[in-house]
């Protein structure tokens, strides 16, 4: 994070064991960030296990950077989080694509866009 002035004010790094990136950021009116993107491991010391390949992470962070919660989701394929949106009313959406089979509705067809829907506790909607 950094000031209007561009003096760094806080860093935070999460990832595990092997492969992670930052697909998207987004703010919420309460000063909540949201952050989406890809690991290949287990993120939080292994309280979310990967499903295989690259999994879809998004975690939340209050205004002065102390992590909320993490949520990961995958397929034995690869999937990335690559977008992030927060509502006024609190919900959050994150875009990305999948290799797999994400709900359990379609069959694993090749890489496919994914939209997913988490309320503000991380719960898939």
């Amino acid at each position: 994070k950094y000031n209007s002035s561009g003096a760094k004010q806080w860093v935070k790094q999460i990832g595990a064991d092997k492969y992670d990136a930052g697909g998207g950021v987004a703010v919420a009116a309460d000063g909540n960030i949201f952050v989406t993107g890809i690991t290949d491991g287990n993120l939080d010391d292994d309280r979310h296990p990967n499903a295989g390949g690259y999994d879809i992470f998004l975690a939340k962070y209050n205004s002065s950077g102390a992590k909320q919660w993490v949520k990961q989701i995958g397929t034995n394929g690869e999937d990335s989080g690559d977008g992030v949106a927060v509502t006024v009313d609190g919900n959050i959406f994150v875009t990305g694509g999948t290799s797999g089979n994400l709900d359990g509705a379609h069959p694993d067809t090749g890489r496919g866009a994914v939209i997913i829907k988490f309320n503000s506790s991380g719960i898939v909607l």
